[in-house]
């Protein structure tokens, strides 16, 4: 096998049991709702304690004075909705983005020891990267 056949029977295999954000994160009661272009998005710099939120050819499009309500914005896009609910209550939107991140840290040590285990002696953070990409997660 070569590791670009890993990837791919990587990918299919969590694909069909990848918990989705942030439905399986946190329940929605109080929110506000929040408008974004159709286009993926990535956090861009950070100015003055606000985090700007970017599309991917740069354009910004959203300034944040929270940290974990970028993430959660960045994280809620990547399931192709453009209109994303952002509880009000910011201990909410920490809970929710602290348990996607531990799920993706888990994700990525398995991928990683699977990895590993066919290619005792190659690096494994390619690996991880190119099934991430595979299945549109990324982590910050």
């Amino acid at each position: 096998m070569t590791g670009k056949e890993f990837y791919k029977i990587k990918s299919e295999e969590l694909k069909p049991g990848l918990k989705t954000f942030p439905q399986d994160f946190i329940s929605l009661s109080t929110s506000k709702k929040i408008n974004l272009p159709g286009s993926s998005l990535q956090l861009g710099k950070e100015f003055f304690g606000s985090i700007e939120i970017t599309t991917s050819d740069g354009t910004p499009c959203y300034i944040s004075d929270n940290p974990a309500e970028a993430k959660y914005i960045v994280y809620s896009r990547q399931n192709g909705t453009s209109e994303i609910l952002i509880p009000e209550d910011e201990a909410l939107v920490v809970s929710a983005v602290n348990a996607y991140e531990e799920y993706l840290d888990s994700l990525m040590k398995e991928i990683r020891r699977d990895y590993l285990k066919l290619f005792p002696d190659n690096e494994s953070s390619e690996a991880v990267a190119s099934v991430f990409r595979l299945l549109n997660l990324i982590r910050y």
